[in-house]
């Protein structure tokens, strides 16, 4: 079944000026589109969900202007993105967690434009921060247990030995 003014179209249902759509529901001027649920001018589109204006996106759920996005839920004008969700302008990051333009993005959880950061959590503008605990500068305080005083047990046997 398909309407409106469409070319070359192999899907179950497309709608109003599809060309070349392989998917089971395609609607309103979509291009080579090959998902399950295609809405408003969605070109070379292989995901199952995608909305608003997206071209050569492969994720399942995509949202608003994604270009060659690859993850499992990115929102907000994602380019390259392969992350799950990812927060705020982080560049080249490698997260679980990704919103609003970030591109190339890979760690589990950054905030506020972090750029680089493959470590665990970093909150707002950390560069290169791979220690695990750090506390007010001190340095190299390792003493096992050293006391000024004899304890009563060394005092006896200095007793014992005279």
């Amino acid at each position: 079944m398909a309407d409106e003014t469409n070319g070359k179209g192999n899907s179950r249902t497309t709608d109003a000026s599809n060309e070349n759509r392989n998917s089971l529901t395609g609607d309103a001027s979509n291009g080579n589109g090959k998902s399950s649920t295609v809405d408003p001018s969605n070109e070379n589109d292989n995901s199952c969900i995608t909305d608003e204006p997206k071209r050569n996106d492969n994720s399942r759920i995509a949202d608003e202007t994604n270009g060659k996005g690859n993850s499992s839920t990115t929102d907000a004008s994602n380019g390259n993105g392969k992350s799950i969700i990812s927060d705020e302008t982080n560049g080249k990051g490698n997260s679980s967690t990704t919103d609003a333009s970030n591109e190339n993005i890979n760690v589990s959880t950054t905030n506020a434009s972090n750029g680089n950061d493959n470590s665990s959590i970093t909150d707002e503008s950390q560069g290169n921060d791979d220690s695990s605990t750090a506390d007010s500068s001190h340095g190299n305080d390792n003493p096992s247990k050293d006391d000024e005083s004899p304890s009563s047990a060394d005092k006896a046997q200095s007793t014992i030995e005279r």
